[in-house]
């Protein structure tokens, strides 16, 4: 199931926003959650002491337990804790960690690079606050889809560049990952976008209400496929929709850090189209293949790292 986005352009972000609001509760009446231990709410001071929710799913047991630092999708201007509770859930409980789901600033209200820097404060305020958490900080991975992708893979380049915490993977749904190139997928057009839930248009809007000048789509915090240096990050799995308009950015991203020497899964699903995974357990079931691979890459690195505390 996914959300459709490719007529977003239409409205202004505050109309779309309600109207997802009202088709994800419809949405949690139709399908079953999943089960975890527990789910909380906290929140901590960003920069310019902005408050920072977060959402914090932890599975049954003990710990303490690995962390996913999670941050959802929605083109930076849509989406919250809420659209992706179904998601975060299943991670939590397939992969045995504690999932810190992250409710950044959205734009347009809060322009790049706040959101960008929300992101990278939840990571250090999770780190520095372990036993809070339950979490063993020696064991901390990083995901996110489509917006969340970007934000995951961008939190990773800041922590390496600020010596940071450390990231043992990131796991980069469908990720955005080039502003710049919509521009291109324009030309592409109808030979290859047959993408029903999110079109060129839309990723245009995105940018709009995301970026503070057209010139900003080619700072590497806003589309890392355009960092100078993706060295030294940590292992990543990289998730690609054969429909979705951010297939090419996404491969093409994950082609760039195994050339930069970074360990890159690829992960392509085919017939499926952008927002495949938000949903789970999924209405498809043949995107299972795709949610097991994503849950066993997260739990090998998690709970298999030299650094783990088992």
């Amino acid at each position: 199931m996914a959300t459709s986005l490719g007529d977003v352009f239409k409205y202004e972000p505050h109309v779309v926003r309600e109207k997802m609001a009202k088709f994800w509760n419809k949405v949690k009446d139709a399908i079953p959650l999943t089960e975890v231990g527990s789910v909380t709410e906290t929140s901590f001071q960003s920069v310019d002491k902005n408050d920072v929710i977060l959402r914090v799913y932890t599975p049954e047991g003990t710990g303490p337990f690995p962390a996913v630092v999670f941050y959802h999708g929605g083109g930076f201007v849509l989406c919250s804790l809420d659209t992706h509770d179904f998601l975060c859930r299943a991670i939590c409980k397939k992969v045995q960690a504690v999932v810190i789901s992250v409710d950044y600033r959205l734009a347009p209200e809060a322009k790049y690079p706040k959101g960008v820097e929300d992101s990278y404060a939840a990571l250090c305020h999770v780190y520095e606050n372990a036993a809070k958490f339950n979490i063993d900080n020696k064991r901390i991975a990083v995901a996110g889809d489509s917006a969340g992708g970007n934000l995951s893979t961008v939190t990773s380049i800041l922590s390496k560049e600020r010596n940071g915490p450390p990231i043992i993977y990131q796991c980069l749904i469908y990720p955005t990952t080039d502003f710049a190139f919509h521009g291109k997928k324009e030309k592409q057009g109808q030979a290859v976008n047959k993408s029903q839930t999110l079109s060129n248009e839309s990723m245009n809007y995105f940018g709009r209400h995301y970026l503070n000048k057209p010139s900003e789509a080619r700072e590497p915090y806003a589309s890392p496929l355009r960092a100078k240096d993706l060295s030294n990050l940590p292992p990543a799995m990289v998730i690609t929709a054969e429909h979705d308009v951010l297939k090419a950015e996404g491969q093409a991203y994950g082609e760039r850090l195994k050339e930069a020497g970074v360990e890159c899964q690829m992960v392509f699903a085919a017939d499926q189209d952008h927002g495949f995974l938000t949903v789970y357990p999924p209405v498809d079931d043949r995107v299972n293949e795709t949610f097991d691979a994503m849950f066993k890459a997260l739990k090998d690195a998690l709970h298999a790292s030299p650094k783990a505390k088992l």
